[in-house]
């Protein structure tokens, strides 16, 4: 049985679609904020200034995120948007140094 035509039917597979990625980045806003609250105090307060997500950084124009998680090499330390941790290129040292004992 058809219910829609191709074009509308399309239509609902991106509205779908779009609705899902919205869903899945307040998922990570509210993941990455629960993770930094739990930093607060631990890391450089102008980190916990930074957006949320890689997404939240480019509504507002920014190049730097914190979401207060590890990257894969263990450090604790803001992105770039293009991907990146900045203590791996380099650029800030990673705030997990200071917190080792």
């Amino acid at each position: 049985m058809v219910t829609a035509c191709l074009v509308c039917s399309r239509e609902l597979q991106v509205e779908g679609v779009c609705t899902k990625n919205d869903r899945e980045e307040r998922q990570r806003r509210d993941n990455a904020e629960r993770q930094r609250k739990a930093l607060m105090g631990q890391v450089p307060d102008s980190w916990l200034r930074l957006p949320l997500t890689d997404a939240h950084a480019r509504e507002l124009g920014q190049v730097l995120f914190f979401r207060g998680t590890y990257c894969l090499r263990g450090h604790l330390a803001p992105y770039r948007i293009n991907g990146g941790c900045l203590a791996c290129s380099g650029q800030k040292h990673s705030a997990h140094e200071s917190l080792m004992p």
